[in-house]
């Protein structure tokens, strides 16, 4: 169970689940009715803009995990900087000259800011060779492309279809609130994080996943929210797990589009190299 419900965090954690804001008049900013010009139009200023604050919540079936961070996204020079407490387990992660530099999950949190890290090239962090070391799955590499909100936008490109839209106000801002639903299969595939192919194959050929999703005045997104019920049963089923009843969301927040990031490696005399560490024992890592 924890293996599906791990595996199909990292999928669903690249997009995200929210509230609504106050009804608003106010019809300055477009509101589009095709997810591929919405689409367009928010990743053109995400472009622009290159970097962000965030915060992530994850609330799936017997599991919540939350993280705030900042990250710039600029091809080789994109940086990142993430504290996380996964299912009671804390950890910092940081990426910078395609490197990838984590400390190691504690339930201890008086050890949260722990000196010892682990660096890892960025290429590396999916490779099978370290799902040990890096957590069930691997899945490093999927934490680490959250913060960009580009994955997801594509797949409302790809697979989206509009719903309804609305003028609101959230967080005293004002927004245009779209509903979103997405084709399951094609978002297993193309989205921010692509599903197992042997839980893919499982996918119900009907079933869409409903998003979410509000963009301030400026089509940048600010808060975007993905119901992940259906993939969590679907990656349970294909493992041959359960997972408890409830519903699974995911809430991220944007703030701050165009802040400054500065994201720096940790010292060197507190870094080791992954290989340097024994292999974790199964299920002591992220999962």
């Amino acid at each position: 169970m924890r293996k599906a419900v791990f595996a199909t965090a990292s999928l669903v954690c690249a997009v995200a689940l929210a509230g609504c804001g106050e009804s608003d008049t106010d019809a300055t900013a477009s509101m589009f009715d095709d997810p591929q010009r919405l689409a367009a139009a928010a990743s053109s200023e995400t472009a622009q803009s290159q970097s962000e604050n965030f915060t992530l919540e994850a609330d799936l079936p017997g599991r919540e995990i939350t993280a705030e961070g900042a990250g710039s996204f600029d091809g080789a020079e994109s940086a990142l900087s993430m504290t996380a407490d996964m299912a009671g387990r804390q950890m910092q992660l940081r990426m910078v000259d395609q490197t990838v530099y984590m400390t190691q999950p504690t339930r201890d949190s008086a050890n949260a800011d722990a000196t010892s890290w682990v660096q890892i090239p960025l290429d590396e962090a999916h490779s099978s060779s370290h799902q040990g070391q890096l957590g069930q799955n691997g899945q490093i590499d999927q934490l680490l492309e959250q913060h960009d909100p580009q994955r997801i936008l594509e797949s409302i490109a790809q697979s989206g279809s509009i719903t309804g839209s609305e003028r609101a106000r959230l967080d005293g801002e004002s927004v245009t609130h779209y509903t979103i639903e997405l084709d399951l299969g094609e978002f297993a595939q193309h989205g921010p994080v692509e599903m197992p192919p042997e839980a893919r194959q499982a996918l119900p050929e009907t079933e869409p996943v409903p998003l979410q999703l509000w963009v301030n005045d400026d089509n940048l997104p600010v808060k975007v929210v993905v119901d992940a019920s259906s993939m969590v049963q679907v990656a349970a089923d294909a493992a041959g797990h359960s997972v408890p009843e409830g519903e699974a969301t995911i809430t991220m927040r944007y703030t701050d589009w165009g802040t400054q990031v500065d994201v720096q490696p940790p010292p060197e005399d507190q870094i080791e190299e992954l290989h340097s560490r024994p292999n974790a024992p199964p299920g002591d890592g992220l999962g």
